[in-house]
C-alpha cells in the first residue's frame, strides 16, 4: 500500500518537476541571449553606429566580416564545433564584446557535430534576424543578402527595410519591436542568419528557417532595444520536432494557417517604398 501511494505521488510530481526544469532552462537560455545582445548593443559604440554584419558565409570563413563565423549544418563538422568562430576576433565581430563563447549554446540544445547526436556538442544555437546587418555599409542599402526579398511586399512598397543602424529602424517598428536573435531549431540552423518568409506574399503560412520550441512550446527572442522575451507558440505542432538531422526549410504547408509565422515576420522588418 505504501509503495503504491509513493508511486502515485511520484507520477503526480514528475510532470511538475519536468515543467520546472524546462522553465529553469528557459531562463538560462534568455540569459544567454541577454549577454549576446548586450555585446550587439556595445558594438555600434566603437563602429560609428553600425550594427555588426550578418552574412551567410556558406562553406567558407572570411576574417571578421560577420557577427559570428561558422556553419552549424551537420555537413560542416569542422566548423560546427569550433569555438574560435565565436570567441576569436579574427573571425567574429562580436568576439571582443562577448567574452564567454559558451553563452552561444542553449542549455536545451542536444545537437552534436554529426546527425543523430553523434560526436561532441555543436557550439551555437542562436541565429540573427536577416533584416539586421548587411553586406554594404551605406545609407541606401535595402536588399538582403539572404532570402528576405524572395517574396516582395505588396505594392506600392518595393522592398523590405534592412537595419544597419538603430536610427534606420523606421516605418512603424522601433528597436523595442524588432527582434535580433532567436533560439533556432537545430535541424535548420546553419550560418548566423535566420531566414524569414515575410507574410505579405503568397506564402503567408510557411516557415523558412525554423525557431526552437523546446522551452515548453516557447522560444526566446532578443530585441534591438536590448530586452529579451519568451514567446509562446500558438501552433507548436506546425514546428517539426527535433530529429537531429537536416530538415527541409519551409516545412509546413501554405494551406495551413499558422499565426506564429506572421508574428515573427511582423517583428522582423517593415515594407518600404
Amino acid at each position: 500500500m505504501v509503495i503504491a501511494i509513493i508511486a502515485i505521488l511520484a507520477a503526480l510530481l514528475l510532470p511538475a518537476l519536468n515543467m520546472a526544469k524546462q522553465r529553469a532552462l528557459g531562463v538560462f537560455c534568455m540569459n544567454n541571449l541577454n549577454q549576446i545582445t548586450l555585446g550587439f548593443k556595445m558594438y555600434p559604440d566603437d563602429n560609428s553606429g553600425w550594427f555588426p554584419m550578418n552574412l551567410p558565409m556558406r562553406g567558407g570563413i572570411s576574417p571578421a566580416v560577420s557577427w559570428v563565423a561558422g556553419n552549424m549544418d551537420y555537413d560542416f563538422p569542422k566548423q560546427n564545433t569550433n569555438w574560435a568562430f565565436l570567441a576569436d576576433r579574427r573571425y567574429a565581430q562580436l568576439a571582443p564584446y562577448v567574452q564567454n563563447p559558451k553563452v552561444y549554446r542553449c542549455p536545451s540544445d542536444q545537437s552534436t557535430q554529426y546527425p543523430h547526436q553523434q560526436g561532441p556538442p555543436r557550439v551555437r544555437s542562436y541565429a540573427m534576424n536577416e533584416a539586421i546587418g548587411g553586406s554594404y555599409f551605406g545609407p541606401n542599402y535595402t536588399e538582403s543578402v539572404t532570402g528576405l526579398d524572395v517574396f516582395r511586399p505588396l505594392p506600392p512598397a518595393t522592398h523590405w527595410q534592412i537595419h544597419t543602424k538603430e536610427d534606420q529602424m523606421i516605418g512603424g517598428l522601433g528597436p523595442a519591436q524588432i527582434w535580433v536573435l532567436v533560439d533556432a531549431h537545430p535541424d535548420t540552423i546553419s550560418v548566423g542568419v535566420f531566414d524569414s518568409v515575410m507574410t505579405s506574399g503568397p506564402y503567408t503560412w510557411i516557415w523558412d528557417d525554423l525557431p526552437a520550441k523546446w522551452h515548453d512550446n516557447s522560444c526566446p527572442f532578443s530585441f534591438a532595444d536590448g530586452h529579451v522575451q519568451m514567446h509562446r507558440w500558438l501552433r507548436p505542432n506546425l514546428i517539426p520536432n527535433v530529429t537531429y538531422t537536416d530538415q527541409t526549410h519551409r516545412s509546413n504547408g501554405a494551406t495551413i494557417p499558422d499565426p506564429d509565422v506572421p508574428w515573427v515576420s511582423s517583428h522582423t522588418t517593415v515594407a518600404m517604398p
